[in-house]
């Protein structure tokens, strides 16, 4: 097992469980391949959608000289989780609840694992993509729940505190539209973006 492996199992993150892995490979695997040469610089991380914390503070011990920030719509989690992690109550479509997040200044990597909604990937990508650093990683999660509607996705924990006219329709050719212009921008070489990497359940997109 890799670093990040091993500390996701410490920490409990399911990051690793089977439901987020394919193939004898987790998204950690995943993750440890893109990241573990950019351990020591890496000084603004965030992930949307915190849980109980656990992946933070994975995220915190992998990453030894980053302040780890945490957004989730839900006031009632638990905040405290101990020195270089910060949770900011909001929702990962107001840019005024984002700002908050590194004082507005860049950030090395974002990981999505919010609602899973494709309006909301969308807009958090639009965004905080402008704020990502030169080399910088944008990661979204877990792809696999973005075709169509899913009841048991809209009664995931802090789903409830989303707006009552919120979309959850999740129509994936909006999602699949993003992904074409960033190709297309790509092609025509008029992009900041490097490269978007396609994994199971995965989409990790590189600045330049």
């Amino acid at each position: 097992m890799n670093e990040l492996q091993i500390l996701g199992e410490k920490y409990g993150t399911d990051k690793h469980d089977k439901d987020h892995s394919f193939a004898g490979r987790t998204y950690l695997h995943v993750y440890d391949s893109f990241f573990k040469n950019k351990k020591d610089s890496v000084t603004e991380f965030l992930e949307i959608g915190v849980l109980h914390g656990n992946s933070l503070k994975m995220w915190r011990d992998y990453f030894p000289n980053a302040q780890i920030w945490g957004i989730d719509i839900d006031p009632t989690i638990n905040k405290d989780h101990g020195d270089r992690i910060k949770i900011i109550t909001g929702s990962q479509i107001n840019k005024n609840d984002l700002d908050i997040v590194s004082n507005g200044k860049e950030i090395d990597i974002v990981i999505d694992d919010g609602s899973h909604l494709n309006d909301h990937i969308i807009e958090s990508y639009n965004i905080l993509w402008p704020r990502i650093k030169s080399g910088g990683l944008y990661c979204i999660e877990d792809l696999g729940c973005t075709y169509g509607r899913n009841a048991y996705h809209e009664n995931w924990p802090g789903m409830h505190y989303n707006p009552n006219d919120t979309n959850y329709s999740n129509d994936r050719n909006k999602l699949n539209n993003l992904f074409l212009k960033l190709i297309k921008d790509m092609d025509s070489r008029k992009t900041d973006v490097r490269g978007i990497y396609f994994t199971t359940y995965q989409c990790i997109i590189e600045k330049i």
